[in-house]
């Protein structure tokens, strides 16, 4: 079944053109400006995650799983100093959006690296009309005898060895704050598109970020969209090929290619081969064919050959095949991962949606 990143995009993320059937009508979709706030929030993280020395045991004590908490109150206040004093909140929301899209937003506020700004961040809710979350916040936090503790001190107060939610703590305390946290309104990414819409010259900032998306980054929003809206989870080929036949042959397209990218990119071909992916590897390899990539085709269809004839298109069976793989067969796979490599899927993806006026704009 797919799971992941694929169906983990949130309604949030996902404005729509008005059209009858994004999944199957040529219509663009229209690039939000969240799909900014979520790439600033990455921005954040990677730039407070560069600054943690692993060398030096004095940047990580007390932080041995989450040294980048020391340093994201700096790189919030760097983001601040760009800003407005009236919008010096955006950072703020911005990583608050992110969290609730989360299943578990207030344990992650309370037990991860971004626990740091929790304090803060009550504040700013309080400030930005989110009095309910504040309220939810300030409960979670007093059941913490000692909040100046580091976040991996609270997280194994709320967490076993094996990382799974452990103690009436989380169980009668803290889950209890979930589902009212979850539904109270307005939410942080709401919040931070208001407050964007208040500042003339942050929103005109906005707009000319979003014009200069690239159409690299506007395929990729587009896959995300099609992932969440349009495709429902599979696991047998009966159910795959249901699910396929159900979109437009463009968004089928682009999904059938960005899978085999996503796949090879994480963990190698010889992953796209072993889960429920490689259940459309005949797709592909058709797919690839007429969009002008013979090679990549004929690269896929040799991954196929690896396996008995026929092709095994249940995963079940595949991986009873695999099972025994020699070592060369592994190697076979793995080996065509450089056809993924090379950008040329990427760039047909592009020109798919482009050609059939489904780029978002």
């Amino acid at each position: 079944m797919l799971t992941g990143a694929h169906i983990a995009i949130t309604s949030a993320f996902l404005a729509t053109a008005a059209c009858a059937d994004p999944c199957r009508d040529n219509a663009p979709v229209t690039l939000p400006v969240s799909y900014l706030l979520m790439t600033d929030y990455t921005d954040i993280k990677l730039q407070a995650i560069m600054q943690v020395d692993y060398d030096d045991a004095t940047t990580v004590a007390g932080l041995i799983s989450m040294p980048d908490a020391a340093f994201l109150p700096g790189v919030i206040a760097e983001r601040m100093a760009l800003l407005p004093d009236t919008a010096q909140d955006l950072p703020y929301l911005i990583v608050a959006a992110e969290i609730e899209r989360y299943p578990r937003p207030v344990v992650h506020m309370m037990t991860m690296s971004e626990s740091v700004l929790t304090p803060d961040l009550i504040a700013v809710f309080n400030r930005q009309g989110m009095t309910a979350q504040a309220q939810i916040l300030q409960q979670a936090t007093a059941l913490f005898a000692a909040w100046d503790s580091t976040p991996d001190h609270r997280w194994r107060m709320v967490f076993d060895a094996d990382g799974m939610l452990d103690g009436a703590l989380v169980e009668d305390q803290i889950n209890a704050l979930e589902v009212p946290f979850l539904a109270a309104r307005p939410t942080a990414m709401e919040s931070a598109l208001a407050l964007i819409d208040r500042h003339p010259a942050v929103k005109s900032a906005y707009q000319r970020r979003l014009r200069a998306v690239t159409a690299e980054d506007r395929t990729g929003y587009l896959t995300q969209q099609l992932w969440a809206t349009c495709m429902p989870a599979w696991w047998t080929p009966e159910e795959a090929d249901a699910a396929f036949a159900a979109l437009g042959p463009a968004q089928r397209d682009l999904l059938l290619l960005d899978m085999f990218l996503a796949e090879s990119f994480n963990g190698s071909t010889h992953q796209y081969f072993t889960n429920s992916s490689g259940t459309m590897a005949p797709q592909l390899a058709e797919t690839l064919e007429r969009l002008g990539l013979p090679d990549h085709a004929a690269a896929v269809r040799t991954g196929m050959a690896v396996f008995p004839t026929p092709y095994p298109r249940s995963t079940t069976a595949r991986r009873a095949v695999m099972a025994s793989f020699s070592t060369a067969q592994d190697d076979a796979l793995y080996d065509l991962t450089v056809w993924a490599d090379d950008g040329l899927i990427a760039d047909a993806m592009i020109t798919r949606a482009q050609g059939m006026g489904i780029l978002p704009r």
